[in-house]
């Protein structure tokens, strides 16, 4: 009777973890950049950056979406580019989230990434040497692991120099 009560209360307990502690974690990375060492982490849905060029190092972080699969820095170095695969919600605790190229600024720790909707799943970019384009595409045809036909000519543009929008992918 004892263990079976305890098992009801460890059982109880973990009911409602926070999904982040459920998830499945993948580091995308390390990412060279110009002053900092910059990964993507998959189970808190953030881009981490150590800084190392002050006389202390200074850890920032930015929240992007779900799901990163690839990610790349601008030629600058002061900027990296993210892409997420996004989710469908089908359990408690999960939001709809679209495909998705974060734009995160490291140089500005306190600055707001910039999310460009991709419209399909990619799983890699490619960043013109100026910075001003990237371009998602897929890395192999035919379906993934999860299922997804992966189209090797379906590309999507994206100009940096603009705000995201329907025009712009």
């Amino acid at each position: 009777m004892t263990r079976s009560v305890l098992v009801l209360l460890i059982v109880a307990g973990c009911a409602d973890q926070p999904v982040e502690l459920t998830r499945d974690r993948t580091l995308v990375g390390p990412i060279p950049m110009k002053h900092q060492i910059a990964w993507a982490d998959s189970a808190l849905d953030r881009v981490v950056a150590v800084d190392t060029a002050g006389a202390a190092p200074r850890v920032d972080a930015w929240p992007i979406g779900r799901r990163p699969v690839f990610a790349a820095p601008t030629p600058n170095g002061e900027q990296v580019l993210v892409v997420t695969r996004g989710e469908e919600a089908l359990a408690r605790g999960q939001v709809d989230q679209d495909p998705i190229l974060w734009r995160v600024d490291l140089a500005s720790p306190d600055s707001e990434p910039i999310a460009y909707p991709v419209g399909s799943p990619f799983d890699r970019i490619a960043v013109a040497s100026d910075g001003s384009r990237a371009v998602a595409y897929f890395s192999a045809g035919g379906p993934d692991a999860e299922g997804f036909f992966r189209n090797p000519n379906e590309l999507a543009f994206i100009d940096l120099t603009r705000g995201p929008g329907e025009n712009n992918r």
